[in-house]
């Protein structure tokens, strides 16, 4: 934006002279708590040079706000980053001030910060270069400290209300792509992350292994013990998958007691290794009732994906050749792991490699 003259504004008020009229504190006196965010005060930060800007700005701290003032606008992204005020107020005519709206407005984390810029009230050219540049409003010069105030409330009532949509919709996200009993992805997003694992590993030329378990005997611990130890059943196993998992595999409940672990960049030799320790951690598991305690076995399933070997595979089928390696492990006797090449769906070339001989642990 181009440098303003406002600093020079003869309306202005010397700096620590109020200007609020007195009608106005009578009007808030009884609710000087109105520039709040539920139970804490609403946090503004002010970038100006002006002292007087700054030291009327200060004056929202009587209304209940929090406000952080300083003269230059380095590192504000940072700042702002670390801080998360409520609202931002800029001086516009900061040669810098145009490049700092954009930065906001791409950084995910300072982008829902509403932004106040304060201009000269002749710059009209100015004020719409800022709102199109993703302020939220401007300020304009010489301001009333009413409107101020009547302003950064009205900026914290849509910033409380977008938060809150912000939250909702989050936990919605978070309800329709998770499981309830163990938080772990449910069957749909779990088959979503499948479908970009299995894109990636095409592109990347790297290995994907899917690991299908199962719970050994799941009916008969519920017909005995009753569907609650079933379900503490199911968790103890999320819980111990989840303290094996690394940060880029996907871990998902797929239905009942079956679990599906996707490690991209696991060859088939440290996929199985993976699959058998995991099993025996399982094995280790104490599920305690009103009868005493008991263990739990797991089967496993494993098939891994490689594109040198297989060419484009279905994400359908690596899922069906791990559960068809998990149906397998159960009729070898169960508590075991079993692991079977993908088929080739669309070999790269003529006489390309079809299907090992089955591996068992």
């Amino acid at each position: 934006m181009t440098p303003l003259r406002a600093h020079n504004t003869p309306d202005r008020a010397p700096a620590g002279q109020s200007t609020v009229p007195e009608e106005l504190h009578l009007r808030v006196r009884s609710s000087a708590v109105r520039l709040r965010m539920g139970s804490r005060p609403g946090r503004v930060l002010v970038v100006d040079d002006d002292p007087w800007v700054r030291t009327t700005l200060r004056k929202l701290e009587q209304f209940g706000a929090q406000v952080d003032a300083g003269e230059t606008a380095s590192n504000l992204v940072e700042t702002a980053r670390a801080a998360r005020p409520d609202v931002i107020v800029l001086d516009g005519a900061m040669p810098e001030a145009s490049s700092l709206l954009k930065q906001l407005g791409a950084d995910p984390v300072t982008h829902p910060i509403p932004v106040l810029v304060v201009l000269d009230r002749h710059d009209v050219e100015g004020r719409v270069r800022a709102l199109e540049e993703g302020a939220f409003d401007c300020l304009t010069l010489p301001f009333h400290p009413g409107e101020v105030l009547a302003r950064v409330e009205k900026v914290l009532q849509v910033k409380s209300r977008e938060d809150a949509l912000r939250r909702r919709i989050a936990f919605l996200e978070e309800l329709a792509t998770s499981d309830p009993l163990t938080s772990l992805l449910n069957r749909r997003a779990l088959e979503e992350r499948l479908y970009l694992e299995m894109e990636r590993a095409r592109r990347g030329g790297h290995p994907l292994s899917c690991l299908i378990l199962d719970i050994d005997w799941f009916k008969e611990i519920n017909d005995r013990y009753g569907h609650k130890v079933g379900d503490d059943v199911i968790r103890q196993l999320a819980k111990v998958v989840l303290e094996r998992k690394r940060d880029r595999d996907v871990v998902g409940r797929y239905g009942g007691e079956e679990f599906v672990w996707l490690l991209p960049g696991v060859d088939k030799a440290l996929a199985v290794e993976m699959a058998d320790l995991l099993r025996r951690a399982v094995g280790e598991i104490e599920i305690p009732t009103g009868e005493g305690s008991f263990t739990i076995t797991i089967s496993v399933g494993v098939s891994t994906y490689q594109w040198k070997e297989h060419g484009r595979q279905s994400a359908e089928g690596l899922l069906e050749r791990a559960d068809q390696a998990l149906y397998q492990a159960k009729e070898q006797g169960k508590n075991c792991v079993v692991y079977l090449d993908p088929l080739v769906e669309h070999p790269l070339e003529e006489g390309a490699p079809g299907q090992t001989p089955v591996d068992n642990v």
